[in-house]
């Protein structure tokens, strides 16, 4: 029989588990007691990660899938075999660009959008589909899509995966550290004027930094992120685009947020962080991204809170810095 060794339970790795019910035997691994215990509750099996070094027996029939913080994915890769089939769900891509996983592994770039309320307990606030690289090693890509047919998930196989996870990068690059500082949804980030100017901000910067390399980025949720950032700097027209994303983002949170809201460290080194390097390598300056990973260090530590006015305190320095603002 098939299993599925998810490792790393919280929003997307149990959504994702959630739609492989009745796919093979699921295996929950989550360092968090409250997480293992709710599984169990639904009688399936939940491991600490310890139990996949002592005793635990790999077999050809399992496919890891890593759902981690990107800080926690070089310790959960470590746990699994060589040959064992995995993929990658974590956000962000860095520390460092150049950075490759191990060879049994790929990435997988998530366009959906999932809360979790309560553990295990998940609900997906925007559908959208999981690209794999197409060939991935020891068809790990062949695998998750044919368990997925007929699920909420579509699967899309790609041979420009790295297009691909740039392109998500610089939306998360845009959206997650403007939520989290302002303490709203996606759909907040659109609707309000200033948090929208930073948003912009941000995107264009990225967008210049990760066009060296990847001149065209492949749609996320139907849009490239080049096109977007078009629509949405058009005069009047773009202020009514971004109304009609907003309520379409409207129930869309930020990991970043949650993470925030928890006490939590966010991801803000494997997303702007690893861009701030992927620019510098490429002698692109991006000032707005520095500025916000101070910004969200400073949520981090607690020197900063989320408040809806952050976005326009963080324009302003922009705009003195000689950083011209979006209308």
């Amino acid at each position: 029989m098939m299993r599925w060794i998810v490792i790393g339970a919280g929003a997307i790795g149990s959504y994702v588990a959630h739609e492989l019910q009745g796919r093979g035997q699921r295996i929950i691994v989550d360092i968090a007691p409250e997480v293992r215990e709710a599984w169990r509750r639904h009688n399936e099996t939940a491991l600490h990660p310890d139990e996949l070094v002592d005793g635990f027996e790999w077999s050809s029939e399992d496919t890891a899938l890593v759902a981690t913080k990107a800080s926690a994915l070089s310790a959960a890769l470590a746990l699994i075999p060589d040959r064992v089939p995995t993929v990658v769900l974590c956000n962000g891509i860095g520390p460092d660009p150049g950075e490759t996983l191990p060879p049994g592994a790929c990435p997988g770039v998530v366009d959906f959008a999932v809360s979790a309320d309560t553990p295990g307990e998940v609900r997906c606030t925007r559908t959208g589909s999981l690209t794999l690289p197409r060939g991935a090693p020891f068809d790990a890509d062949q695998r998750l899509q044919e368990a997925l047919q007929g699920s909420d998930i579509r699967v899309r196989l790609t041979e420009h995966m790295d297009a691909h996870r740039h392109g998500k990068l610089v939306l998360n690059c845009a959206f997650d550290p403007v939520a989290a500082l302002t303490g709203t949804s996606f759909g907040g980030v659109l609707k309000a004027r200033a948090s929208r100017q930073l948003f912009l901000e941000l995107l264009e910067e990225g967008l210049r930094a990760v066009r060296q390399e990847y001149p065209e980025l492949p749609p996320v949720q139907g849009v490239s992120p080049t096109m977007l950032y078009r629509l949405l700097s058009v005069p009047l027209f773009g202020a009514l685009i971004a109304r009609i994303a907003a309520w379409q983002a409207k129930h869309v949170e930020s990991a970043m947020l949650e993470d925030v809201r928890r006490g939590r460290p966010t991801e803000i080194d494997a997303q702007n962080g690893y861009l701030l390097k992927f620019a510098e390598r490429h002698a692109i300056e991006v000032p707005t991204h520095a500025r916000v990973v101070d910004a969200i260090k400073g949520l981090e530590n607690g020197s900063r809170h989320p408040h809806p006015r952050a976005a326009e305190d963080l324009l302003h320095e922009s705009q003195s810095h000689g950083r011209p603002l979006h209308g």
